[in-house]
């Protein structure tokens, strides 16, 4: 799991948020978070941040969630959308 979150600690916080939802809608669909990133084409979502956390069991991968989102907690909401305007 280190080396997932070393993997993740990069990204740009929208883009943690969007890893986050594809291994919730994968639990939730029951499917892997494979296939959710193929579905919605979350493409800057590494392959290799992807591939580790589906061989992860389910407990571990929420445990994951855990750890990413208290860390998002710190971000404020004004810099996300800072950030998605200068996206688009």
């Amino acid at each position: 799991m280190a080396e997932i979150l070393r993997l993740i600690e990069p990204l740009s916080k929208t883009q943690q948020l969007g890893f986050l939802a594809l291994v919730c809608l994968a639990m939730r669909e029951n499917t892997t978070i494979e296939h959710q990133r193929d579905e919605l084409g979350f493409e800057d979502i590494a392959w290799e941040i992807v591939s580790q956390t589906d061989a992860l069991p389910d407990f571990e991968q929420l445990a994951l969630v855990a750890m990413i989102a208290a860390g998002l907690g710190d971000t404020d909401t004004d810099d996300l959308r800072e950030h998605n305007r200068n996206a688009e």
